[in-house]
């Protein structure tokens, strides 16, 4: 499968990101556009990607403000503002209807978008997204405190890194491998770079950082999947949003965190095919 790089300029932003382009002669499916979560990059899907095979066009952005995308150009790093921004990078996109797949804040976001433009998305797979409740849980707080407050003052070390990642994203620590935290430590080394991620992050405590109060209007058919050892999000927040979905299910993943797409690829990549190849999982004309 090629992956090519791409920057696309939207609302002031340039976003970077990767298209998987399917096989020739490979019959088309649903094209999917990935999101990924806070602090995170389009490479955080690399082994889902691997896993699904080439029969779907995928593209993956890094979100504004992270990794390779720049920094949004203002002081509002707000929730509603990467919706508007996620949402015009989608108008962006050739073809009709697309499956939306997010993490954390990037599921949260798969929904915002799906809410706004019903005629673009035809499924939903949210990995252990944010925003299903409001107010943001304290014991998530709690988790980033150590992390964020610090570093309005101070670059995070590596032992922080490795801390915050073994506490709060991973259940199994041999997940907490060196890459993870150097990219960590350089993208959060520069001031001028932390502090829209900073902003960020306290952003999404607020309300318009919430789907809560429209899990009802979430049409498409939307799969949940769950890490049961998540400990930013709960599982019981999961098992009480599918039952407010029309069209929801739920799926749990065990010995998995928050990061289902990298402690469970080959998991998450077969539930994401049995879902979107269903059918309605084909392409508009």
């Amino acid at each position: 499968m090629v992956v090519e790089e791409k920057f696309v300029d939207v609302e002031g932003v340039k976003i970077r990101y990767l298209v998987n382009s399917p096989e020739a002669g490979a019959a088309p499916g649903l094209p999917l556009l990935f999101l990924h979560g806070y602090i995170a990059s389009a490479e955080t899907w690399d082994p889902v990607v691997s896993a699904l095979g080439a029969k779907h066009m995928i593209v993956r952005p890094d979100l504004p403000d992270h990794h390779s995308s720049s920094a949004i150009p203002d002081k509002d790093h707000s929730m509603a503002r990467y919706r508007r921004i996620m949402g015009a990078f989608l108008r962006t996109l050739p073809g009709g209807k697309w499956g939306l797949v997010g993490n954390s804040i990037g599921g949260m976001l798969a929904g915002m978008i799906a809410l706004d433009q019903p005629e673009k998305v035809d499924r939903l797979v949210l990995l252990d997204p944010a925003g299903l409740v409001y107010p943001f849980p304290s014991s998530t707080t709690r988790l980033y405190t150590p992390l964020i407050l610090p570093a309005f003052l101070f670059a995070p070390s590596e032992k922080k890194w490795r801390s915050f990642l073994g506490k709060s994203c991973f259940y199994d620590p041999k997940f907490v491998e060196d890459a993870w935290v150097q990219r960590l430590r350089t993208e959060w080394g520069p001031r001028a770079r932390r502090k829209p991620l900073l902003s960020a992050g306290m952003a999404v405590r607020k309300h318009d950082a919430s789907l809560a109060q429209n899990l009802e209007k979430l049409a498409c058919p939307t799969l949940l999947l769950w890490g049961r050892q998540d400990a930013q999000f709960n599982l019981s927040i999961g098992e009480s949003a599918v039952k407010r979905l029309p069209k929801g299910r739920l799926t749990i993943l065990e010995n998995c965190g928050h990061m289902p797409q990298v402690e469970k690829s080959h998991e998450v990549a077969r539930a994401i095919l049995d879902f979107v190849d269903g059918p309605a999982g084909t392409p508009s004309p």
